[in-house]
């Protein structure tokens, strides 16, 4: 709960109509979650059961379909996924089904049509693992970079206690290296990614992660998704950059090559885009005007604030969700509508 951004006090019995966008990442139970991206199932299904008795749900398209200014009514909800993981359609979607709760997923295709796992999450494989690694590693990050493993014991018990990336002390070095090249790569090109995944790789004694056990949805798990009338597709990029750190012509090439990708294979027009990581470092008004001007009719962001009628639709804000029970969420959300 300490873990999600808190209500500004100002809304503390504020009842000028609002709507919270929620984003939501993958919905799976995880015995290791660095990233803290996951909800587990019994939690989302109590979730869901707080939005189906105190709000209404709407889908994200319906914020701007009759003109650019986004509806606000009083105690609205819309739900959003980023990244496109196939938990969404395995684990997310029954439930949503379940209680009849639409939701908006932004898919990074590249992912899709290379079947490969999110960057973090392979960075997670390999040095997280249960596998030992070698004594010690050069790396080439911003600068050579040394690192020792020397006595580390008990790893496995290590690997098992729960940490991740809010955390202030890492316990061993192999934590302090997933944080440090996780902190690397979230602002890398795709190249450089690519370069210091295969040193690890070569590094850890591993192959590339075999297409089967790739958590990124398929072409056909994409394509069943869409199909539910719970569901909205929208672009999250190709390769999920840090797009303020790209010239504009890199930008307009992330942004339209995944709208015309989702477009053909779905058959219909992706209106929606979601900015990668999404804070106000990640993308510019170079951007949001870019995103316009390729076709999109909407975008969120990874800020926390409320939607209110003169919200810009191309910078929704959304609260991000964290793994908590219902009692928690439903007080979250309660501060948030200004209930308190």
């Amino acid at each position: 709960m300490t873990l999600m951004q808190q209500a500004p006090e100002f809304l503390r019995g504020v009842k000028t109509p609002r709507t919270l966008m929620l984003l939501y990442h993958r919905i799976a139970d995880l015995s290791s979650d660095p990233q803290l991206l996951a909800v587990t199932p019994e939690h989302f299904d109590q979730h869901l059961q707080v939005v189906r008795r105190k709000y209404r749900s709407h889908k994200f398209s319906a914020l701007t379909e009759s003109g650019a200014s986004p509806k606000t009514p009083a105690n609205a909800i819309v739900i959003t996924f980023d990244d496109g993981y196939a938990d969404n359609l395995t684990n997310a979607l029954p439930l949503l089904e379940k209680h009849g709760i639409p939701a908006t997923v932004f898919v990074t295709t590249g992912f899709v049509q290379e079947r490969k796992y999110f960057w973090w999450d392979e960075l997670a494989r390999i040095i997280l693992g249960e596998h030992s690694v070698p004594d010690s590693l050069e790396l080439q990050l911003t600068e050579l970079r040394s690192y020792s493993f020397v006595g580390i014991t008990d790893w496995n018990a290590q690997r098992s206690a729960v940490w991740n990336l809010m955390c202030q002390q890492d316990p061993t070095q192999r934590h302090q290296l997933y944080r440090e090249v996780s902190h690397f790569l979230r602002g890398a090109s795709e190249a450089a990614r690519a370069s210091v995944l295969a040193n690890l790789r070569d590094w850890a004694g591993l192959t590339v992660a075999d297409e089967s056990s790739c958590n990124a949805l398929s072409v056909e798990a994409l394509k069943r998704l869409a199909r539910s009338n719970m569901i909205e597709i929208g672009s999250h990029t190709v390769d999920h950059p840090v797009l303020s750190t790209l010239s504009a012509t890199a930008q307009e090439t992330e942004l339209r090559e995944s709208k015309n990708y989702l477009e053909s294979l779905l058959g219909h027009e992706v209106k929606g885009f979601a900015y990668p990581y999404g804070t106000r470092a990640d993308y510019t008004a170079e951007t949001t005007a870019l995103v316009k001007t390729t076709g999109y009719k909407s975008a969120c962001s990874n800020i926390a604030e409320a939607i209110w009628a003169g919200t810009d639709p191309f910078q929704f804000p959304r609260l991000l969700v964290r793994d908590c029970d219902g009692t928690s969420f439903e007080k979250w959300l309660g501060s948030w509508f200004g209930e308190d």
